[in-house]
């Protein structure tokens, strides 16, 4: 069980500080920040701190690994590692058009690194000298993820501030094979399957009043079911000498040839879809799995001395598969991101439109809510998308090309 504590996330003799603290007039519409003005509001509840602190974590490492025989061997690693925060989540300032201005979001410069303890333990096998096979199960601890605080003032309406109340609980078995370098002449690759399994939950508070009426709104401390998403990676890697095959002005067009083909597979992740809203209906429908091709092409040009040019070409989502770059579930239909003008009802209908067009009426929905099939993508004759945007929905196929130096 993990303890909720005490999590105001601001300086708590501030929390109900109406002149200075959170509820401040200064978060309300038509106040804007002049160019290299910093109001006094935000220096107070150290969105923007009146000092420098210094945070210091430990992040120890722990590896053991042991022979069974001249081709085996197991192993063990442990360790504590931290995620620093982006920037973003630290200095940003969100803002309403709609509302002559009013600030919805900003960052939090208190904001602490998650923290991941990883354990694995794994077996390792040359196999007739050719092929490497590695068996590694795992289990991963995630703590202090971020999630958002909302304040409510009475004059108002609310503004969210990013805070450590999240954490996930990560295990699964990871099957490797790779096939060394020189063992196929021009030839090698590597296939791993990971079977992964993870839970996630909140603690804390999510929700603060100045009304004194009002009690701060604590989390449900419950922990999601676990959601199987298992991994397919497959890399497939020809190449040839740099000096292969004839020479033309110093430059072997044969040679020094690297193509890299990557292949990533993974199950699609659950949602809840329940237009009825029939009660303890969760986690009802599952997005078709996520699949892409990756080109990486190399090319030696020329060497003189220390001085060598490489020309590349990258090609992100090869053959243009059509993924949902997110999941559009029940968290996403009740946002209000300003940007999208008319808030959570347009997210809503939008989200609606689009699972009917996938065959998903109310009237077709099982006594426990569920249904029959899993969830649709773009790539599908019936499925549409009534409002979304590609560039927000829909990944796209991405195409780098360059000559780089080296000396």
């Amino acid at each position: 069980m993990r303890s909720t504590g005490d999590y105001p996330y601001l300086n708590p003799d501030l929390v109900n500080d109406k002149v200075s603290g959170p509820y401040s007039d200064f978060l309300q519409g038509g106040q804007t920040l002049d160019e290299g003005a910093v109001p006094p509001d935000f220096k107070t509840y150290n969105v923007i701190p009146n000092q420098s602190k210094t945070d210091i974590y430990l992040s120890p490492r722990l590896g053991i690994s042991h022979p069974i025989s001249s081709v085996a061997k197991i192993f063990f690693n442990y360790g504590i590692m931290y995620q620093w925060p982006n920037p973003y989540n630290n200095y940003y300032i969100d803002y309403d058009l709609k509302q002559n201005w009013k600030v919805t979001r900003f960052g939090n410069l208190d904001l602490k690194p998650p923290r991941t303890i990883q354990y694995e333990l794994g077996y390792e096998h040359n196999l007739f000298n050719k092929i490497n096979m590695r068996i590694t199960s795992y289990y991963q601890d995630i703590y202090d993820q971020f999630g958002e605080a909302s304040y409510q003032p009475l004059n108002f309406g609310g503004y969210e501030i990013p805070t450590n109340n999240q954490f996930a609980d990560t295990r699964g078995i990871e099957i490797m094979a790779e096939l060394r370098r020189g063992t196929i002449p021009y030839f090698s690759g590597w296939a791993s399957f990971n079977y992964v399994s993870s839970s996630n939950g909140r603690y804390g508070i999510s929700n603060f009043y100045e009304d004194p009426l009002q009690d701060p709104q604590e989390v449900s401390g419950e922990v999601s079911d676990p959601d199987v998403r298992p991994i397919l990676r497959v890399s497939a890697d020809f190449h040839t000498p740099r000096r292969m095959g004839p020479e033309f002005a110093g430059i072997n067009p044969l040679g020094g040839i690297n193509l890299n083909l990557l292949y990533n597979w993974r199950r699609g992740a659950q949602f809840t879809y329940n237009p009825a809203n029939i009660p303890l209906v969760e986690n009802n429908l599952r997005w078709k799995p996520y699949q892409r091709w990756d080109l990486r092409l190399t090319k030696d040009l020329f060497t003189t001395g220390s001085f060598r040019s490489v020309f590349y070409i990258d090609v992100r989502n090869l053959f243009n598969n059509k993924n949902m770059t997110r999941d559009v579930g029940a968290n996403d239909i009740n946002t209000t991101d300003s940007w999208s003008w008319d808030g959570h009802k347009w997210w809503k209908n939008q989200f609606q439109l689009y699972m009917e067009s996938l065959g998903y009426l109310e009237d077709k929905q099982n006594k426990d809510g569920s249904f029959n099939d899993t969830s649709g993508t773009p790539g599908d004759d019936k499925g549409k998308l009534p409002g979304f945007t590609p560039w927000t929905f829909l990944e796209r196929r991405d195409i780098f090309f360059g000559v780089k130096l080296y000396f």
